[in-house]
């Protein structure tokens, strides 16, 4: 008989990680996790909310900051010094196309206290005071804020005659209006300031 392995077999040694070198690179991975959890940045406009474990902890300025990682603290940034607005009874790019085609029409017609029917179209710009009271007390923000807003316009358009609305307590009704929103917002906790 004759033997058909000419070749010597080669034995394939596999390396063994040493347990040093596990641990080592353990730590270093573990080491990367919690310094990306830990780490976060605070925009000049924003101060972030820190939550531990869900309940409120602290508010923290711009700039680099730190939390506790793996998620024990969380950070919600708010932007405290941007103006935002609302707008009412027109079009506009910034309105989601679903409410600009059912409830702007609607929005702007209001009944004088004369009944007449007018059109009114306006903007509310507001800024957010309290980002705590902001992100906690109301969990419909927007939809708060354009449901007190119409309402109080409307309060103030009913109590007044067309000709009155269309030009000289046209001034009046947006100071009027303005002191109604924010005692409004004040009332519900919102955090917000009508400016």
């Amino acid at each position: 008989m004759e033997n058909f392995d000419a070749a010597p077999k080669k034995s394939k040694k596999l390396k063994k990680v040493s347990p040093g070198v596990f641990v080592v690179g353990l730590i270093v991975v573990l080491a990367i996790i919690l310094a990306l959890t830990s780490f976060f940045e605070v925009d000049a406009t924003e101060q972030a909310v820190i939550t531990r474990l869900g309940k409120y902890n602290r508010t923290v300025g711009p700039g680099l900051q730190m939390k506790l990682p793996l998620g024990i603290e969380k950070s919600y940034n708010v932007p405290t010094m941007v103006v935002q607005t609302e707008q009412f009874g027109f079009q506009a790019d910034e309105i989601p196309q679903e409410i600009s085609q059912e409830n702007k029409p609607e929005e702007a017609r209001m009944l004088t206290g004369d009944l007449n029917i007018v059109d009114v179209e306006w903007t509310i710009q507001y800024k957010i005071v309290d980002p705590v009271a902001w992100l906690f007390n109301v969990s419909d923000k927007q939809g708060t804020i354009r449901d007190i807003s119409q309402s109080v316009i409307n309060l103030l358009v009913g109590d007044r005659a067309i000709l009155d609305v269309m030009s000289s307590e046209r001034s009046s009704i947006e100071a009027l209006a303005q002191d109604y929103m924010n005692e409004n917002f004040d009332q519900l906790g919102l955090g917000i300031n009508v400016t």
